[in-house]
C-alpha cells in the first residue's frame, strides 16, 4: 500500500463523450491483511447505448487527509457484464447498439466493476473513494448542457470501526420509467449488511472531478453540475402533487414529459453516529401514455383470503408471521385491469425478499409470485419484499414498485389465518349497501377507505354484531377497502362497488 502525497497539475480530459446515466459505489470489508484493512469495492455505471463507449478500465481513486494517503487503481469488469436494460416493449426489442431510437424507447448498458484496495489498519475515519468521468448523456433534460458535464460517484469509509464496516447497497435499480400526469411509485431504499440504520435524501449530481490529488477536508471538493432553469437537486422534475413519502415509497405525479437525472444521498448510521455516505445517481423518464395503468396486486398469506394492495394504507401490505416450525408462504397475483393486450403483459423483478422466491407465469398478463419462509427467533423484526413490475407499453415500458412487509413476532398459539373467518361482507360486489357480520368474541373497529386512501367512515361492532352500511351508496363505482381492526391484529378486505 503506497502512502504518499502527490500533487499533479492537470485535469481529466473533458472530451464531449456523451453517454453516462449514473451509477453508484459500494464496498465490503474483507478483514485485515498484513497490517492493512482490505476492502472490495464495486462500481456500477449506467450507460446510454446511443452514446460513445465507456472508458475501460475505469479508474478508482481514494484518499485520506488523516492518513496522508492517496492512491488510484484500475478496476476489472465483473463476469456477466455488461447487461442490457431494454425499456422498449417486446415488439421493438433490439440489442444495445447505436441507433436512431432515442428516449423514451431507450436501451441502457449496466456495467459492473470491482477491485480490492488496502487501507492502513485502524487509520482514518475520513476516507473518500470516488469514480469520475465525462460526459453525461445528451438526452438529459434537467441538467444544463449535459453532454459537456461529467459525473462523479463517491462513497466514504470510516476505517477506525471495529468490526470494519460494509456500505449500504441500493435495492432499487435505475432507470425508472413512468407516465407523466399519472401517479408513480418508486421504492427508495438501501440494504445494509451490518443492520445499520440507513437514510436516503435527494442530493446534487456531481460534475467530473480533477485527477489531481488534493487535500480533502470535506466533500465540498466535488462540484454539483449546473441544473437547467426550474430544476435543482431537490426539484429534479416538476410534479402536480409534490413529493410524498409513504414509508420507503416515493410517490408523485409528474407534471410533464421529461428525462431527469436524479441523485440520492445514502447515509449510514451506527448508534446514532454517521459512519458513511455516498450517492446513487440514475435516470427518471416520464413520457405520454394514452391509457392509465391500473396495476392490481392481490396477496394472501398461507390459507387466508387475499387482499388488494393499497400503498396509502400500510395495513394492506403488512403481514405478521409467528416464529414457529411451520413454513409460511405469501402468494402475490398481479394484473392490470386497464391496459389492452399486449400492453397488459407484466414482468416481475424481485428487488428484495427473504426466504425462497418462486416466480410462475412471469411475462404474462397474470404473473404469480410466492415467497415461502420459516422464520427463526433471530429473524424477529420487519423484512421487506420489494417488487418492480414492468408492463409492455409501446414504445416504452413503464414500471411501478410494490413493497410488502413481513413482520416476525414471538411464537403464537393462534393462527393468523383464523382471524378472518369471523368476518363477512355481503354482497360483494355490491351496487349499494353492504351487510357487515362479525361473529368474533371481541368488538371490532371497521374503517372504510377509497382506493386513494380517503377515509369515508367508520363503525364499531360488538361481539356477534351486524350492521347495514350505506357509505357506498353515493360513491362512484370502483374498489373500496374495509379495514378490520381488533386488539389482536388488523387486515383489509377489498369491496367492489358496481356502476
Amino acid at each position: 500500500m503506497s502512502r504518499h502525497l502527490t500533487y499533479t497539475l492537470g485535469i481529466i480530459s473533458m472530451g464531449m463523450a456523451s453517454h453516462l446515466l449514473g451509477g453508484y459505489l459500494s464496498y465490503e470489508c474483507l478483514g485485515n491483511v498484513g497490517g492493512d484493512t482490505r476492502y472490495k469495492v464495486w462500481l456500477t455505471v449506467y450507460r446510454d447505448c446511443d452514446g460513445v463507449s465507456l472508458a475501460i478500465p475505469p479508474t478508482l481513486y481514494w484518499q485520506s487527509t488523516q492518513c496522508s494517503t492517496q492512491s488510484s487503481i484500475s478496476m476489472q469488469v465483473v463476469a456477466g457484464y455488461p447487461q442490457v436494460l431494454n425499456t422498449c416493449c417486446s415488439s421493438s426489442a433490439i440489442p444495445c447498439q447505436t441507433s436512431s431510437i432515442r428516449i423514451p424507447c431507450m436501451r441502457i448498458e449496466v456495467w459492473r466493476f470491482s477491485v480490492e484496495i488496502q487501507l492502513p489498519n485502524g487509520c482514518g475515519n475520513d476516507w473518500i473513494v470516488w469514480y469520475t468521468d465525462c460526459c453525461l448523456s445528451g438526452g438529459i433534460d434537467n441538467i444544463d448542457l449535459p453532454a459537456s458535464r461529467g459525473l462523479t460517484l463517491y462513497t466514504t469509509i470510516d476505517n477506525t470501526l471495529t468490526p470494519c464496516n460494509n456500505s449500504p447497497i441500493p435495492t432499487a435499480p435505475l432507470p425508472f420509467l413512468g407516465c407523466f400526469a399519472q401517479e408513480a411509485f418508486i421504492e427508495v431504499h438501501a440494504y445494509d449488511r451490518d443492520s445499520d440504520q440507513v437514510s436516503l435524501s435527494l442530493a446534487p449530481v456531481y460534475d467530473q472531478s480533477p485527477s489531481t490529488y488534493l487535500p480533502l477536508s470535506s466533500l465540498s471538493y466535488f462540484s454539483p453540475v449546473p441544473y437547467a432553469q426550474g430544476f435543482s437537486p431537490n426539484i429534479p422534475f416538476t410534479t402536480t402533487s409534490g413529493y410524498i413519502w409513504i414509508n420507503t415509497l416515493w410517490n408523485f405525479i409528474p407534471a410533464s414529459p421529461i428525462r431527469s437525472l436524479v441523485a440520492f444521498k445514502i447515509e449510514e448510521y451506527r448508534n446514532a453516529v454517521k459512519i458513511s455516505e455516498g450517492t446513487h445517481v440514475g435516470l427518471f423518464v416520464f413520457h405520454p401514455c394514452s391509457v392509465t395503468s391500473r396495476l392490481q396486486a392481490h396477496a394472501g398469506l398461507d390459507n387466508a383470503p387475499s387482499i388488494l394492495y393499497n400503498p396509502y394504507i400500510p395495513a394492506t401490505y403488512t403481514f405478521t408471521l409467528p416464529v414457529d416450525t411451520q413454513l409460511h408462504c405469501l402468494s402475490i397475483q398481479l394484473s392490470d385491469s386497464a391496459l389492452p393486450p399486449p400492453e397488459n403483459t407484466l414482468f416481475i423483478e424481485v428487488l428484495e425478499a427473504p426466504g425462497t422466491v418462486t416466480l410462475s407465469q412471469n411475462n404474462t398478463p397474470t404473473p404469480l409470485l410466492q415467497v415461502c419462509w420459516n422464520p427463526a427467533f433471530s429473524d424477529q423484526g420487519e423484512h421487506p419484499i420489494v417488487l418492480r413490475v414492468w408492463n409492455n407499453r409501446c414504445p416504452s415500458r413503464t414500471a411501478r414498485d410494490i413493497v410488502y412487509l413481513l413482520r416476525i413476532t414471538e411464537p403464537s398459539t393462534t393462527s393468523i389465518s383464523t382471524f378472518l373467518s369471523p368476518f363477512v361482507i355481503v354482497p360483494n360486489p355490491t351496487s349499494g349497501p353492504v351487510q357487515l357480520c362479525w361473529s368474533g368474541t371481541e368488538k371490532v373497529l371497521i374503517k372504510i377507505y377509497t382506493s386513494e386512501g380517503r377515509l369515508l367512515g367508520e363503525t364499531t361492532l360488538p361481539p356477534g354484531g351486524k350492521h347495514l352500511l350505506r357509505n357506498l351508496e353515493d360513491q362512484p363505482h370502483g374498489i373500496y377497502f374495509f379495514q378490520i381492526i381488533t386488539t389482536q391484529t388488523q387486515r383489509q378486505f377489498p369491496v367492489i362497488k358496481l356502476p
